[in-house]
């Protein structure tokens, strides 16, 4: 055995001021449920979870298609419908 004393951890400092786990992009595959010339557009990923969309690019969703959206975490308070609430940064049509 050694006499060497093992070493002492730090003591953890103060919890952080912003979510340490925080998403900051994401990409979701699903079909479009409420689509439009938006800010607010509805999506049913392929496994079965809704998600609600927001957007004030303008970007025209039609109802029914397969897409592929670019999302990240919801900076202000709106309500866009049911589902995880997202602000969609970009959409692309699966073909």
């Amino acid at each position: 055995m050694s006499s060497t004393d093992l070493p002492l951890l730090p003591r953890p400092s103060t919890p952080p001021k912003t979510p340490s786990d925080l998403i900051t992009g994401d990409w979701l595959v699903g079909t479009v449920t409420r689509g439009g010339t938006g800010p607010c557009y509805g999506l049913i990923t392929d496994d079965g979870v809704e998600h609600a969309l927001h957007s004030t690019d303008g970007t025209e969703l039609t109802r029914h298609t397969r897409i592929r959206v670019k999302v990240a975490p919801l900076r202000i308070r709106i309500h866009c419908g049911p589902g995880a609430h997202w602000q969609m940064l970009r959409a692309e049509l699966i073909r």
